[in-house]
């Protein structure tokens, strides 16, 4: 009896604990950003509240005072979304964008942006890296040409760690370091293929598709090999909730001035 009442006791922890760890489970996995809000101290007239609605854990818009995006999925990657500004409290299409994926991963990405068609191409490389490149097409001519930049990414457990994008005689180079905490995206069903594609300009700040937070970005320009720019780096704070998500976001300047603040509600 009493070596029945040791395993029934060891089995109701064990219930206990796996109870547990599946409530904190389906709490990280709710946690979705309801809404945005930025201070711009520089820039008062462009603080706004973005609000975001979903369908699930599937994004369907962003909007605010001054612009709105709507998003379209088939099954469980995002292939659409629309853009508009709000004029006069009326929606105006400014842009459409279109995304097409092979295996799994983001391949193309085509669309128009205030009347200048654009399409992108993603390789994926063997060594883990990913180029990209991109075209535009002549509003005259209709012809469309390949641009003179290339673009190269590299990516580390699901973070854009760098990216290299060479112009003329210029190469630019981005170096990203994080944190452990979650995006405020990361339960976005599609989020994590878009790669360097912003989802999110209607709430003036970049979102990329990484799993953590960017919490420094380090910027230096090359010309003709040799150095003309930086390393700089720009620093990013966060508070963060019990479920390790974003619920205050602090950007700086190149000087260390206070650039914006985004504020998160989940």
């Amino acid at each position: 009896m009493k070596k029945f009442l040791c395993l029934f006791s060891a089995f109701a922890l064990t219930v206990v604990s796996c109870s547990k760890d599946d409530e904190k489970s389906n709490s990280a996995s709710s946690s979705l950003p309801k809404t945005i809000e930025l201070t711009n101290p520089a820039f008062p007239s462009e603080n706004k509240v973005s609000t975001i609605t979903y369908d699930g854990n599937k994004i369907v818009s962003i909007s605010n005072v001054f612009s709105k995006i709507d998003f379209t999925y088939n099954g469980n990657h995002i292939i659409k979304k629309v853009d508009y500004y709000i004029i006069e409290g009326q929606e105006v299409k400014s842009g459409e964008t279109a995304y097409t994926y092979l295996n799994g991963k983001l391949e193309t990405v085509t669309g128009s942006k205030n009347g200048q068609a654009f399409r992108q191409v993603y390789t994926y490389n063997v060594d883990g890296t990913v180029k990209k490149e991109s075209y535009s097409t002549d509003k005259t001519t209709g012809i469309e040409s390949k641009d003179n930049d290339a673009e190269l990414f590299t990516l580390e457990d699901g973070n854009l760690m760098k990216h290299v994008s060479t112009a003329d005689n210029f190469t630019t180079t981005d170096v990203y370091g994080y944190d452990t905490k979650n995006n405020v995206f990361k339960n976005v069903i599609g989020f994590v293929l878009l790669l360097d594609q912003e989802i999110t300009p209607s709430l003036g700040q970049e979102i990329y598709s990484s799993i953590n937070n960017v919490k420094k970005r380090t910027i230096s320009v090359v010309q003709n090999d040799k150095l003309i720019y930086g390393p700089v780096v720009y620093p990013t704070e966060f508070d963060y909730n019990s479920n390790d998500y974003p619920t205050k976001k602090i950007t700086h300047n190149e000087n260390g001035s206070v650039k914006e603040i985004f504020n998160y509600t989940y």
